[in-house]
């Protein structure tokens, strides 16, 4: 019975203190995209990197997506709950030739400030 109640009580402390809210917080997180950048241009069959970095001292997520302008496909779409500062860099295929794409990025923090950042790119 004493591990049961131990195992609770630490279930209980990891549910209260996983995602706490900072009282006063009003920064949104910030977000800076490295790649790519605005307008730039690839080739059809080109991989293209996706490089950015979303910081706050209180993050609670942060999601990315590759959208196709003309059509709104999403190409890419990730959403990742973490707890702290995220670098990404991933690199992805772009298959189409002449098509105007949009890198989105978004961030969330405990207490509900977000911030949304986007670059659009294309291929030729």
């Amino acid at each position: 019975m004493k591990k049961y109640s131990i195992l609770v009580m630490a279930a209980a402390f990891l549910i209260a203190f996983a995602c706490t809210k900072k009282e006063n917080d009003t920064t949104a997180p910030v977000i800076t995209i490295a790649s790519p950048t605005e307008n730039q241009m690839f080739n059809a069959g080109d991989s293209v990197t996706v490089s950015f970095t979303v910081t706050d001292e209180d993050l609670h997520g942060y999601s990315f997506a590759i959208i196709k302008t003309a059509t709104s496909d999403t190409i890419v779409d990730a959403d990742i709950d973490t707890h702290a500062n995220a670098s990404v860099n991933e690199i992805f295929e772009l298959v189409d030739a002449a098509t105007q794409y949009k890198l989105v990025v978004g961030a969330e923090d405990h207490t509900g400030n977000t911030s949304t950042k986007s670059v659009n790119f294309h291929t030729m």
